[in-house]
């Protein structure tokens, strides 16, 4: 039986494919599986797949009808035999050590998971890393889901990205990804971390994740940015739920992103009809901000005066965070 199962769904990334995958089976670390979950896609992903099967038997392929991400990675999970589960997307690209030394963290402890650190690039460099690692068991960080669902909120710096780390199958076992959503990974990440109690981190930089051109392109669409709201939301009332100690913290942040979303949206979009901006409206109410909450907050001057006028006038206070907060 493998130590890791490594679950990498595929759909449409044709031109990305063969980097992620021989950057997993690239790793210093040999003891894995390699689950491909063809989801269904029209191009040549499929044969890639295939192919790699032929050639390394670490690699195991399952072609299904397209239903999404969520459900490419529950299949993966279902048919994993490896005692810890990692996830990688199929456009990204890992760092030749990073299940090598992501393993003794779990190995030699009791966490339920370990996360690395990441940083985001271009098609350019998506092979880019830093040096060979040496590692030292003083190098992990303990950190409690409190740290955790804050720093998830942090998007810029840390973020929810499910594809850092690796998992102990008999913890994540009891948490599927919900299918039919968008930014499932946002709820799925709030499940895992919020139950935790406690988890390890270590400041190695072992993910490459890709920046999306076509994502950027349709920062502004509607029809995508409407899924946006729902999940993030969803993500603060899982906060209220296993951290309420930091609720206060997370309905801050969370505000300020649909603040920043809403901000694009209205000044990006001819027209941005009434229903739109009342959708918004109400997703940002369900943040529970209130004066108090604001004026309590360390934020700057001017932070605070986009926030206390979202009260009054939301989007009035969304075109005014443009000229004030940069």
């Amino acid at each position: 039986m493998p130590t890791i199962s490594v679950i990498v769904p595929v759909y449409k990334v044709e031109a990305y494919l063969r980097r992620c995958v021989d950057s997993i089976l690239a790793q210093t670390y040999t003891d894995f599986e390699l689950i491909l979950v063809d989801d269904g896609s029209p191009d040549n992903c499929g044969a890639i797949c295939d192919e790699y099967a032929e050639k390394d038997s670490r690699v195991r392929v399952i072609h299904q009808e397209n239903q999404g991400v969520s459900a490419a990675r529950n299949l993966g999970m279902k048919e994993a035999q490896g005692k810890y589960i990692a996830f990688v997307d199929s456009d990204d690209a890992i760092h030749p050590q990073m299940y090598e030394l992501l393993v003794p963290v779990l190995e030699n402890t009791d966490y339920p998971f370990v996360h690395c650190a990441f940083h985001r690039s271009q098609d350019e460099d998506v092979c880019s890393f830093p040096e060979r690692y040496v590692f030292s068991m003083d190098d992990v960080r303990e950190m409690t889901s409190e740290e955790g669902m804050v720093r998830m909120m942090d998007w810029k710096t840390y973020g929810h990205y499910i594809v850092k780390g690796i998992y102990r199958e008999d913890y994540i076992c009891h948490f599927s990804f919900p299918v039919g959503t968008r930014w499932e990974d946002v709820i799925w990440s709030g499940e895992v971390v919020g139950n935790a109690g406690k988890y390890a981190f270590v400041p190695y930089d072992l993910y490459s994740y890709r920046m999306n051109d076509i994502s950027l392109v349709h920062t502004y669409d509607w029809s995508i940015q409407k899924q946006y709201f729902e999940p993030i939301t969803t993500y603060v009332d899982q906060v209220r739920k296993y951290t309420p100690t930091v609720a206060t913290q997370v309905e801050l942040l969370t505000y300020e992103l649909l603040i920043e979303r809403y901000s694009g949206l209205v000044n990006n979009l001819h027209p941005f009809t009434s229903e739109q901006k009342e959708y918004v409206a109400q997703s940002s109410k369900k943040c529970c901000i209130t004066v108090g909450k604001i004026m309590g907050s360390d934020m700057q001057f001017r932070r605070k005066l986009v926030y206390l006028l979202s009260l009054v006038s939301f989007p009035l206070a969304c075109k005014l965070k443009l000229k004030l907060i940069r």
